[in-house]
């Protein structure tokens, strides 16, 4: 029966459309296909990927991209998404199934010769594109435009938003999941107890990032307003313009606020502090670690025999600087797009930030009608939910949101266990209070000698990092933004931790481990209060109480 319904229904010639084989199409029909009988439907195996205060259109291109270009570049898609509300941030879920078969083609695809090139010159190339095209829009002056040639400006962009780009924008998460295994695995054959210490070699960029070339450019800054004794005017005239180059760094979604000239001029002024030989010396060994990276990966690549393991660390080499590198291109390109849903806003009555909130159909659907339902764009804002299936995008709110989250997550509470394990990012140990860090708001929480535990770090996390004993991430690898500044910081890192931020609390005295990847809380006995005699007597006794009672409880209380 099945077999005919599945045979003869339209489900099966649409899910072949996306994705590669009569098997994961027929996996697909037997859960979706409402004229199979439910008892014999499959269930979803969802695959937490990741967990950011992302809008709607940002999860749309980001979900977009599994169904289509996955299917294009290695011949497997995804065609089952779910993002759900998380506190404050939307955790992105995967069919496992499909996942893991990413996965697995992405790693067959890292053996091969030369694929690592390719994968590092269409990065940048697309890359490259997504800014490229953020320029075009900051230049037009879209309030000159009808609704018409600014919905053709929109299409465009979410074309390349949630296309090749956004698929070069994934690979680093699959390389952690999927290719960094095999590459640890390998090293480990090749090299024994030193492949830890070659796999951070392999992990570490060779090139500097935007984040790196920021902090630099600053500290030249500070130097030339000690040594060439400069005017108010002159010095702010130079923040404008540093400002006007690194602003976009803190921008992820389209409704953030880039950094301000204030944000340059208050670390400005703490550099000052600093001689100008110190400033020196810190760029000087800043530069240095990149030029010490490149020599000591080529030192390791002379070393490895296996031609496999040759391209796999060649690929974890090439993510080390690409990981960071896209990023920077992806929130220029952010940074510079604002303007195109700053007037669709316009245009609905709407905030930037309710406009992010719509999908693509919405937005095109009110710049060819006029019409959009604002209520249900509002209540996106306090959280919501969405589905990809087979290409078809459904977003929910409200109590639906909540429901059809629990629908398909069937969750259940687990008991803390007080101990989590990831990947050692940065080697040391330490012990210090646990800070909780969910989106970046709260980093003025995080005090120095603290743990900082987070979904994942950002650039805007630095300062904060600075302050830390120790940073873990629920999320990442080796190559991850956190893992590299650790290491940069020379203080211990534990990534991919996947329930950090859930495990521990506020305040909780954990330890991390980073040469084997624990992390666990320390539980503290508590102490007994050592009560006086005064504090005693203010307490309420019974009558029947005796000095010599009173006596042998005050005593109690003092050991």
């Amino acid at each position: 029966m099945v077999e005919n319904t599945y045979a003869k229904g339209k489900v099966r010639q649409k899910v072949l459309k996306h994705l590669g084989t009569e098997k994961q199409a027929k996996d697909y029909a037997l859960r979706h296909d409402l004229k199979i009988p439910k008892a014999e439907k499959k269930k979803i195996v969802w695959k937490r990927a990741w967990a950011r205060k992302y809008s709607v259109q940002k999860l749309e291109a980001a979900a977009q991209v599994f169904v289509s270009c996955f299917k294009k570049n290695i011949g497997v898609s995804i065609t089952d998404v779910l993002v759900t509300t998380e506190g404050t941030n939307k955790a992105f879920y995967a069919d496992l199934n499909h996942w893991n078969g990413i996965g697995k083609k992405l790693l067959e695809l890292c053996k091969k010769d030369g694929a690592w090139k390719k994968i590092y010159e269409k990065t940048i190339k697309y890359s490259k594109q997504y800014a490229g095209l953020g320029r075009r829009i900051a230049k037009t002056n879209l309030r000159a435009l009808s609704n018409r040639e600014l919905a053709s400006v929109y299409k465009e962009f979410f074309n390349v938003h949630s296309g090749e780009f956004e698929y070069y924008l994934w690979l680093p998460f699959f390389f952690f999941f999927f290719v960094f295994k095999e590459l640890r695995k390998r090293l480990e054959g090749e090299f024994g107890g030193e492949a830890q210490e070659v796999l951070l070699v392999v992990a570490s960029p060779s090139k500097i990032n935007a984040i790196t070339r920021e902090s630099i450019a600053l500290m030249e800054l500070a130097i030339k307003v000690k040594e060439e004794n400069l005017s108010e005017q002159s010095i702010n005239e130079l923040l404008q313009k540093h400002a006007e180059n690194f602003c976009w760094l803190a921008v992820y979604d389209f409704d953030e606020e880039p950094w301000k000239v204030e944000h340059f001029g208050e670390r400005l002024k703490t550099l000052c502090y600093k001689n100008t030989k110190e400033l020196k010396q810190e760029i000087l060994e800043t530069e240095k670690q990149y030029l010490h990276n490149h020599e000591e990966f080529e030192k390791v690549l002379k070393k490895i025999k296996d031609p496999t393991l040759k391209n796999l660390a060649l690929t974890g080499h090439a993510f080390a600087y690409l990981k960071d590198a896209r990023d920077d291109y992806r929130r220029e390109g952010n940074y510079l797009a604002e303007p195109l849903f700053a007037e669709t806003a316009r245009r609905a009555g709407l905030t930037q930030k309710e406009a992010i909130q719509l999908t693509s159909r919405e937005i095109i659907n009110f710049l060819r009608t006029g019409h959009v339902d604002r209520a249900r764009v509002r209540e996106r804002l306090n959280g919501f939910t969405v589905t990809m299936q087979c290409s078809r995008l459904h977003v929910y709110s409200g109590e639906e949101a909540k429901q059809k989250a629990e629908e398909q997550l069937q969750r259940t509470s687990s008991e803390k266990r007080g101990v989590v394990k990831g990947i050692p990012g940065a080697l040391g140990t330490a012990r210090g209070p646990a800070c909780i860090i969910r989106h970046k708001l709260l980093l003025h929480k995080v005090k120095p000698g603290d743990i900082l535990i987070s979904n994942t770090t950002m650039p805007d996390y630095v300062p904060a990092m600075k302050k830390a004993k120790a940073v873990v991430t629920d999320e990442g690898g080796i190559t991850c933004h956190a893992a590299i500044v650790c290491r940069e910081l020379k203080i211990p890192c534990v990534v991919g931790t996947q329930t950090a931020t859930k495990e521990f609390e506020d305040g909780d005295l954990v330890e991390v481990d980073a040469e084997h990847g624990i992390v666990k809380k320390i539980n503290v006995p508590k102490k007994k209060t050592r009560n006086t005699m005064k504090e005693l007597a203010k307490r309420s006794f019974k009558a029947s109480k005796t000095a010599g009672e009173l006596c042998k409880e005050a005593e109690e209380d003092f050991w």
